[in-house]
């Protein structure tokens, strides 16, 4: 569906609303709950797992040894860190949500690797670093770098023997602002989710809205 189909949906659902002495909204309240009910259900979809019917807003960023964070300490010895919230997603867009990651990496020992291959980084929680971390005369081995996310940080840990001169990280990134009629630039006159989220956007637009009425109401 287009804005202004989603637009007209939203109205007519709100005909089924229970209400009382309470005007429709004008097309610009609607979409900016249109705008809010996307934002959750992309966050919604990432809590669930549900990539696949994020893909359309799913990039994956490459990122350099050279441009790893070295501002942010996480007290972590060989930790490599990536500031998402800085990463140059796509023109008009913004990281939202990280998913995945792998580095590229050589290594030194158990087994040598001096050509530089890339592996999937597994995901731990910090209650686990000291498995992984080396301090002192612990050397931990391991293949694959552990990853762990600190905020907005996506904080990569490889083995004693390892180092890592690439990360690629695969991020959800803001959806663009859905509009009646502008589609340049941040704007889309059609939402990119697929369009069987479109319904469900409609949808929770007009719980968004039930809400805000009611609120009003225990107001008055």
């Amino acid at each position: 569906m287009t804005v202004i189909e989603m637009n007209h949906s939203v109205l007519l659902k709100l005909k089924t609303l229970d209400r009382v002495d309470i005007k429709d909204p004008n097309s610009y309240d609607i979409v900016t709950l249109m705008n809010n009910a996307q934002d959750i259900i992309v966050d919604e979809l990432v809590i669930n797992k549900k990539y696949e019917y994020l893909r359309p807003i799913t990039e994956s960023i490459s990122t350099l040894a050279a441009s790893f964070d070295s501002s942010y300490t996480s007290g972590i010895n060989g930790a490599d860190i990536i500031d998402l919230s800085g990463l140059a997603v796509t023109a008009n867009t913004e990281y939202r949500n990280y998913i995945r990651s792998q580095s590229k990496i050589t290594k030194t020992y158990a087994p040598t690797i001096s050509s530089g291959v890339y592996l999937n980084n597994q995901e731990i929680s910090k209650e686990e670093l000291n498995i992984f971390e080396y301090n002192g005369t612990n050397r931990p081995i391991f293949t694959n770098p552990k990853a762990l996310l600190e905020g907005d940080y996506l904080i990569v840990v490889p083995d004693y023997y390892t180092t890592i001169s690439e990360i690629i990280s695969v991020v959800v990134r803001t959806p663009k602002i859905l509009d009646l009629t502008t589609n340049t630039g941040a704007y889309t006159t059609t939402c990119e989710l697929p369009v069987e989220l479109h319904q469900i956007i409609v949808d929770k637009t007009v719980q968004l809205f039930a809400e805000t009425i009611n609120v009003n109401d225990i107001k008055k």
